[in-house]
């Protein structure tokens, strides 16, 4: 195969002080995830604050594809038909891919960018090289985005580096894709999380076929992914990473006479603060000097709800097994109560005048 010619790019700048490059494929879905990743909505911010991104939508090598009678075309690689099963490929193809993108990246680092503010991503065959970069670089990035591809496990699996394990990755697929299949997806995930990757966010879209649709790019901007890329840009130190998370909302009731005490009430797992709202009112009367705060859990992962988004204080992965609790989910919890207690105490309300209840998970 004749050599390559350096990948050709598009580079979309920051709209503020460079901090953070989003590498993405051939796609214009993915420049417009990139501009909404530039501006998330305002409850997140802080825990953005240092992610100004830098697009670059990188042009996929010109290559002879088989299934395409031979005929040149983008792509990554070369694919012999469709749907294609990975022992057919061409693997020096995608290493030839790996070691271009790879340089992107060098590029970046070396233009003084840390390598834990670079975040990878890629749709299709783009999702597949993001995989095959990413796990097996030897740069720590910030994170992995991949839309309906696949893993090439066979290929990379004697590459894997173990700091991979702990990237954030976002994995977004359609039900209805036909070129490369949702139970691909699923079983590469699967694989994944069977190799201890812990930190994969999967989201199902109901009915998309092979592409990227508007519910998918809104996915990117939930809290859970982005939250995930800070802790993981804050390092291992639990209070450095819990500071990057956004103070908790909460509703008030306010008391019917002077105010005396406090009432911190934490509803149970898929609930909120507003559930609890009638209840409350109709004990405040009993509690006339009472002010009642009741926040809202943060909607994160759970993992005994299949990985899907919900209100909860922590993460729980089974209902029998408490070896394996969520630490950082329950100091992260723990640390925003903390701070709605130190405002009621900052605004002269004494700390033995104050209160803390709960229903189910976050009670005890």
């Amino acid at each position: 195969m004749a050599a390559r010619q350096a990948l050709k790019f598009i580079t979309i700048p920051p709209r503020t002080a460079h901090k953070s490059t989003f590498g993405v494929s051939s796609n214009n879905a993915f420049v417009e995830a990139g501009n909404l990743l530039q501006k998330p909505s305002p409850q997140y911010s802080p825990v953005l604050n240092g992610f100004s991104l830098m697009h670059s939508h990188t042009t996929q090598p010109v290559i002879p594809v088989t299934f395409n009678y031979g005929a040149t075309m983008p792509a990554w690689y070369d694919i012999k038909k469709l749907p294609y099963e990975e022992k057919e490929l061409d693997v020096s193809d995608v290493w030839t891919s790996v070691s271009q993108i790879s340089a992107i990246i060098t590029s970046e680092a070396e233009a003084g960018l840390p390598e834990n503010k670079i975040i990878l991503g890629g749709f299709s065959q783009g999702c597949a090289m993001t995989l095959a970069t990413g796990l097996t670089t030897e740069r720590k990035l910030a994170g992995l985005i991949c839309l309906s591809g696949r893993l090439l496990y066979e290929t990379i699996k004697g590459s894997i580096s173990e700091h991979s394990r702990n990237l954030p990755i976002f994995w977004g697929h359609g039900t209805a894709d036909s070129m490369v299949t949702y139970s691909c997806g699923q079983n590469a995930v699967k694989i994944l999380r069977e190799l201890s990757f812990k930190n994969i966010d999967f989201k199902t879209y109901h009915g998309l076929q092979h592409g990227v649709d508007q519910d998918e790019i809104d996915d990117l901007q939930l809290p859970s992914f982005i939250i995930s890329l800070a802790l993981y840009a804050a390092g291992s130190d639990a209070d450095t990473a819990m500071s990057v998370l956004p103070a908790l909302k909460y509703i008030i009731v306010p008391p019917r006479a002077a105010h005396t005490s406090t009432i911190i009430f934490l509803h149970g797992l898929g609930d909120t603060g507003e559930g609890w709202k009638p209840d409350v009112e109709m004990l405040a009367p009993n509690f006339p000097g009472t002010k009642w705060i009741l926040p809202h859990a943060r909607i994160i992962p759970v993992t005994i709800n299949m990985q899907m988004e919900m209100s909860a204080w922590f993460d729980i992965a089974s209902l029998t097994d408490f070896d394996n609790e969520d630490e950082k989910g329950l100091l992260s919890g723990v640390q925003a109560i903390n701070e709605i207690i130190t405002a009621e105490v900052d605004a002269g309300t004494p700390a033995n005048k104050i209160i803390l209840g709960g229903k189910a998970a976050p009670s005890g």
